[in-house]
């Protein structure tokens, strides 16, 4: 877990009045699963960073050309309620592989050009969220 690029993504993206929840429970272990609840929906995000961009139903390989066109190449730093990517970095073609359709939430933040993606539980929707503010 980084702690202070979490801190750093709350503050980026969390709306305002939902910010100082989600930072008190950033960095406990205890208190993950409170952070990560809240996390459960795209509506927790300032809306004007945020951007549906329809990736249901691709197969990885075309959802991981979908994200380069957006900016996204590098390795994503993920915040998840599926424990195989929380807190870990990941390439962008494990993520396609992995976050959609396991019926977990997922924001992933790109370290290269400091965009993010947030895959929702319902598998059914894709967001980019412009993390360059960071």
């Amino acid at each position: 877990m980084d702690t202070e690029l979490e801190q750093a993504l709350i503050r980026a993206l969390v709306r305002p009045a939902k910010r100082p929840r989600c930072l008190q429970f950033c960095g406990s272990s205890k208190r993950r699963g409170k952070l990560l609840d809240e996390l459960r929906g795209p509506e927790i995000f300032e809306q004007e960073r945020v951007t549906w961009v329809g990736a249901k139903g691709q197969k990885p390989s075309a959802y991981v050309d979908t994200l380069r066109a957006f900016g996204i190449k590098g390795p994503l730093y993920v915040v998840s309620s599926d424990e195989e990517l929380d807190g870990k970095l990941v390439c962008v073609g494990d993520f396609a592989r992995l976050a959609p359709n396991r019926g977990e939430d997922a924001l992933g933040h790109c370290l290269q050009s400091g965009l993010g993606v947030y895959e929702h539980h319902h598998g059914e929707t894709t967001y980019l969220i412009d993390t360059r503010r960071l």
